[in-house]
């Protein structure tokens, strides 16, 4: 088995996975909106200003997500598994910093 034929597969899976789970979240969308929140007018699987629209919709950007943070995870595998603790941290805080510029940007048209 070669490198790339094991990364292809793990993406393979965990697009699978993915596209798995966003199904499950849509599916259960009717059911929490049918029992008014599970009786309690809370909202778990169907998050308002962000899975509010149709199914196709709702399905397509839990599997966006979704795929991302299985992304984020296995590159981050990918740094342990090459740099140890050291590299992993290492990365954690450049994403760190990186992440805080970016919220503090200001964007001019």
């Amino acid at each position: 088995m070669s490198r790339r034929s094991f990364y292809a597969g793990t993406a393979l899976l965990a697009l699978a996975l993915a596209a798995g789970y966003g199904l499950g979240l849509t599916v259960l969308q009717p059911i929490e909106r049918a029992t008014g929140g599970w009786g309690l007018n809370m909202y778990f699987f169907r998050v308002p200003y962000l899975l509010a629209g149709p199914w196709c919709l709702s399905w397509l950007t839990s599997l966006t997500g979704l795929a991302l943070m299985f992304a984020w995870g296995m590159w981050f595998g990918i740094v342990y598994r090459r740099w140890n603790l050291t590299g992993l941290l290492a990365a954690l805080a450049v994403a760190l910093l990186a992440g805080g510029y970016a919220t503090t940007r200001r964007v001019t048209v």
